[in-house]
């Protein structure tokens, strides 16, 4: 997260007691990739997934480019698949 405010609200809520996850929120400056590497990674993490879809569906050549849109965004939404674990189950 940068340090611009937008999300005071979410930090406040990831901090309360209500809270089951235990998130920890550091703040980045701003327009410094370079402090905030875990999300720049996060991009070509997305980028391999979405190229390994393409490559694993044998699609051919001429329809990758019709469907590269779903594609990603169907990569970015397994990327945000995780085990989580509330409360010890």
């Amino acid at each position: 997260m940068d340090n611009a405010g937008e999300s005071k609200l979410f930090e406040l809520n990831a901090k309360s007691n209500n809270s089951q996850l235990g998130l920890k929120v550091d703040v980045t400056p701003r327009d410094m990739p370079q402090h905030n590497h875990l999300a720049e990674l996060a991009f070509a993490v997305i980028g391999n997934k979405g190229r390994a879809l393409l490559v694993n569906a044998n699609i051919p050549w001429n329809y990758c480019f019709h469907l590269y849109r779903e594609v990603f965004k169907t990569a970015t939404d397994l990327n945000g698949l995780a085990m989580v674990m509330v409360n010890g189950k």
